[in-house]
């Protein structure tokens, strides 16, 4: 993945944080990675894993987003995992 991709999956991603200043990534994959940020509170929340679905719309989705984890689960694994 080329840096100038891989900065700007993760400016996309901190568009969606309440702290994007506060942002640690850790095992980015191209447009699949974890993300630790500050909450409102003013904590850490613990990385979560996101996958940015759209590029040309800039369009993230977190593991908690859905009500059914299984949703997040096989997106990852469809999108995400190395083959």
């Amino acid at each position: 993945m080329p840096a100038f991709l891989e900065i700007e999956v993760r400016e996309w991603v901190k568009s969606n944080l309440k702290d994007p200043s506060s942002a640690q990534f850790r095992n980015q994959f191209e447009f699949c990675g974890e993300v630790n940020a500050k909450n409102a509170f003013g904590g850490y929340t613990g990385f979560k894993k996101f996958i940015v679905i759209s590029p040309n719309e800039k369009q993230v989705v977190f593991e908690d987003t859905f009500d059914d984890p299984n949703i997040f689960v096989e997106l990852w694994n469809g999108v995400c995992v190395k083959k």
